[in-house]
C-alpha cells in the first residue's frame, strides 16, 4: 500500500512539474507574440529618437514626449518577464539576464539608435 501511494504521488508530483513547465512555455510565447507585434511602433518611436536601450535591457524615454508611453510600459514589463523566466531557467538573475540582453541589443542595434553605455551615458550608433 504504502509503495503504491509513494508511486502515485510522484506521478502527480512529475505531473505538476510538467504542467507548470508547459505553462511557463505557454506564458513565453504568448509574451513572445505581444512583443513582435509593438516591433514596429517601437522601432518608429526609436527612428523619431524618442526611445532609446538602456543599459539595463529597457527602454526609456529619450526627451519631454512620452508618446506612446503605453507601449513602451508594456514591453517594457514583457522584457521583465522574459528576463524573470530566463533567469529561473538558468540559475541566473533577472537583473544579469537584462544586462546581459543590454549588450546583445546594443550589437544588434540599428544606425542613429541611441544607446546606453555601462557608465550611463547616452550615444547614437
Amino acid at each position: 500500500m504504502y509503495r503504491s501511494m509513494t508511486k502515485c504521488l510522484l506521478f502527480f508530483f512529475g505531473l505538476t512539474l510538467f504542467i507548470s513547465h508547459v505553462s511557463a512555455e505557454e506564458s513565453m510565447d504568448a509574451i513572445k507574440a505581444r512583443m513582435d507585434k509593438r516591433i514596429p511602433q517601437l522601432r518608429e518611436l526609436k527612428k523619431k529618437e524618442i526611445i532609446g536601450e538602456n543599459n539595463k535591457g529597457f527602454l526609456e524615454f529619450l526627451k519631454g514626449s512620452k508618446e506612446a508611453a503605453e507601449i513602451v510600459a508594456a514591453e517594457n514589463a514583457d522584457r521583465a518577464k522574459v528576463y524573470a523566466i530566463i533567469a529561473k531557467q538558468n540559475g541566473s538573475t533577472p537583473d544579469k539576464v537584462a544586462k546581459q540582453r543590454a549588450k546583445k541589443i546594443a550589437s544588434m542595434a540599428k544606425s542613429r539608435d541611441w544607446l546606453q553605455n555601462n557608465l550611463g551615458k547616452w550615444f547614437q550608433k
